[in-house]
């Protein structure tokens, strides 16, 4: 059996990124590439094998972030410059299947999948609020406040119980015990923070802020700081 390879981008006005598939094609490469394009509000679909695209579908307006299922059948992408929504794609039909109105929950940003991937967690920035999404169905099956402004990022520990936002509005990162009401803490952190990951067992908080250039491991138990590296001019 070939090997299927799931790709995924999320560009700008310039597609810079994307330019090595077009000029490079490792025998054997099969699979789909999905690149958001910010500006143009639409999805590109790229045949790795060719290189060509293959099809171009609308999206809400100002698509930034989005997931692919494992096995490489759903996208699912966050519009966040005004479309306030979700749309979900099916990559092997190369079609929309349903777009989410979340214009309750404006500005979604950040999006993973959940564990057993029929759920998306997606953060609002403008509503202070992670939502959890039935990409499926359609439907919004929770929503749980992070307390602070500008929640842009989330990051997941591997069993689903531990969210945790990245909050430039006010220099923080957002911990949040999903099994337990939603309960949540936040920890300062350097000026600007945007990416934000975890280790799977979510005892750990990886963050770049952008403004001090500096990337800030801490313990999600105590706060403390446990590593930090600096010299990064864009820590994201």
């Amino acid at each position: 059996m070939k090997r299927v390879l799931i790709i995924s981008l999320v560009l700008g006005a310039v597609l810079l990124f994307a330019l090595p598939v077009s000029t490079q094609h490792p025998e054997g490469l099969t699979g789909t590439l999905v690149v958001l394009n910010k500006s143009g509000h639409d999805a590109s679909f790229i045949d790795l094998a060719s290189g060509e695209i293959v099809a171009t579908l609308p999206t809400g307006r100002g698509p930034h972030e989005r997931v692919i299922t494992s096995d490489g059948r759903w996208a699912v992408g966050t519009d966040y410059s005004g479309g306030d929504s979700l749309t979900v794609f099916d990559v092997a039909g190369r079609q929309v299947v349903r777009t989410i109105d979340l214009a309750e929950y404006p500005r979604p940003h950040g999006i993973l999948l959940m564990p057993g991937e029929q759920e998306v967690i997606v953060t609002s920035e403008a509503s202070q609020n992670l939502v959890i999404v039935n990409f499926h169905e359609g439907e919004i099956v929770r929503v749980i406040p992070t307390g602070e402004p500008g929640s842009h990022m989330v990051a997941l520990s591997g069993d689903g119980r531990w969210a945790f936002t990245s909050n430039g509005g006010s220099d923080t990162v957002s911990v949040i015990d999903l099994a337990n009401d939603g309960q949540r803490r936040t920890i300062g952190v350097p000026d600007r923070p945007e990416a934000i990951t975890t280790n799977r067992a979510g005892t750990e908080i990886w963050v770049g802020s952008n403004d001090n250039e500096v990337v800030t491991v801490l313990s999600r138990e105590s706060g403390e700081v446990l590593a930090q590296w600096s010299g990064f001019e864009w820590s994201y």
